[in-house]
This record gives C-alpha cells, sequence and structure tokens, in this order.
C-alpha cells in the first residue's frame, strides 16, 4: 500500500516581493495489486483497508480466468457503500465518503468452475486498483 501527502504551493508578488505559501494537499491513498480470490460465492475476499475521505474509486483490471465480480467498500465504523457488479477493465467510484479506514472487499457474482476437472470451484488471480482521492 503506497500512501503519500503532498503540499501545493501557491506563490504571488505583492510590492515587488515573492511570497510563498506551502497549504496541506487533499491526501490520498492508492493500492495496486494481485490476489488469489475464491471463485465460489461462498467466499469474501478483503483486499486493502485505505484511509481517506471523499471519493472511492476501484477498478477490477484483470481476471484469470475471467470471472465477473462484486465490489464494495466497508469502514472500520460500519459504514458501507452498495455492492457492485463488475467485468474486466470496468471501475466504480463511491461519492461522499466520510473520513475511514475504508476495506475494499470483493466477491464472486455466480459461483463457476475455475478448477477445471478439479473439485471444488477453485481461485482465480485479480488484479485491481483502489484508491481514495
Amino acid at each position: 500500500m503506497l500512501v503519500s501527502r503532498s503540499i501545493r504551493v501557491i506563490s504571488g508578488a505583492i510590492a515587488g516581493g515573492l511570497i510563498v505559501a506551502l497549504m496541506p494537499s487533499t491526501a490520498f491513498a492508492y493500492s495496486e495489486n494481485n490476489r488469489t480470490v475464491s471463485c465460489d460465492t461462498a467466499y469474501t475476499t478483503s483486499l486493502v483497508t485505505l484511509y481517506g475521505d471523499g471519493t472511492l474509486s476501484y477498478s477490477q483490471v484483470d481476471t484469470s480466468p475471467d470471472t465477473n465480480r462484486y465490489a464494495w467498500a466497508v469502514s472500520d465504523l460500519g459504514d458501507s457503500f452498495p455492492l457492485r457488479a463488475l467485468v474486466d477493465q470496468q471501475n466504480t467510484k463511491w461519492f461522499s465518503a466520510p473520513a475511514r479506514n475504508w476495506t475494499f472487499k470483493t466477491r464472486i457474482v455466480q459461483n463457476k468452475n475455475c478448477n477445471g476437472i478439479s473439485p471444488g470451484n477453485g481461485n482465480t488471480a485479480l488484479d485491481y486498483q483502489a484508491f481514495v482521492i
């Protein structure tokens, strides 16, 4: 997980002098990862927890084998945003999130045999990106 903060530099000329002001910029949190996740609807995976407020954004970059997955976010205080069904190369956003630790979660939409002839539904590799902006 990479969390960074930046500052904005504002400068201007007043009576021949230069004034520089440093102001904190909006916090930005980001995670990009590859996880093994279940192809069985009985299993939910918590992907990453990021702190912030404003807009939560989640992208399902790629799954192998391809799967349609639900994504949603839950805060450490129990707030949650609704499930959104996604396919590869699709993203979703939730707006007006209060300042919290937000855990991004995923679960397959429908059971899928990702295991070939082996027993059980198996797993898929999920590449994702999560942001708090």
